[in-house]
């Protein structure tokens, strides 16, 4: 991942709206101009902070995987328990979720993969690679600590649940169900780890 870099407080706008675009339509959803509309900027100052449709999702990306690295350290600062730091990993979730049913930009995007520039594209795999690491090292650390006990490996129940809490997204907005992702996260933890009571 790239390290970040000063972004302009316009810039900063013109990304919030674009993320929300995303959230709620997909990359292929929306141009310049409906940013334009919403930020109420000229679409010559869109292409002078983002040139290219390419560089502005991929900053998007970017920006959003940095802000989820600062949460997981959070995370591991304020939870020693590894069941509490996956629990609070679930509610990354939900928070995003949450009344207004709007997906994880990246997991909007993975959808599109196969017509996502090749900058978006990667950005999209290092979230979903990150993410599916961080959960793997907490399930080890789990297990190992007998915090939990576990069905199957640390990886299986990496990319499950990680699965299931995008999907979960996806699915609880055809429904139009708000509580979605917080009973698929929960039931996906319970299926592959049984936490120790103390």
């Amino acid at each position: 991942m790239k390290q970040s870099v000063f972004i302009s407080p316009t810039a900063a706008r013109v990304l919030d709206a674009a993320q929300i675009l995303i959230q709620n339509n997909g990359y292929n959803g929306f141009s310049y101009e409906d940013l334009s509309r919403m930020v109420g900027l000229r679409k010559p100052s869109l292409h002078h902070h983002f040139p290219k449709k390419e560089d502005l999702g991929a900053t998007v990306v970017e920006r959003y995987t940095e802000r989820f690295v600062l949460a997981l350290s959070e995370i591991e600062n304020t939870h020693a328990d590894a069941a509490e730091q996956i629990q609070a990993y679930v509610s990354l979730f939900i928070d995003t979720y949450g009344a207004t049913q709007r997906l994880c930009p990246c997991g909007m995007l993975g959808a599109e993969a196969e017509t996502l520039p090749n900058r978006v594209r990667v950005g999209v795999t290092t979230f979903f690679e990150l993410n599916l690491s961080w959960l793997e090292a907490a399930v080890a650390r789990g297990k190992k600590s007998g915090a939990f006990t576990l069905r199957g490996s640390p990886e299986q129940a990496a990319l499950l649940l990680f699965a299931a809490l995008e999907g979960a997204m996806v699915v609880g907005r055809g429904l139009n169900r708000s509580a979605a992702v917080a009973a698929v996260g929960q039931a996906a933890m319970h299926s592959v780890l049984t936490v120790k009571s103390t």
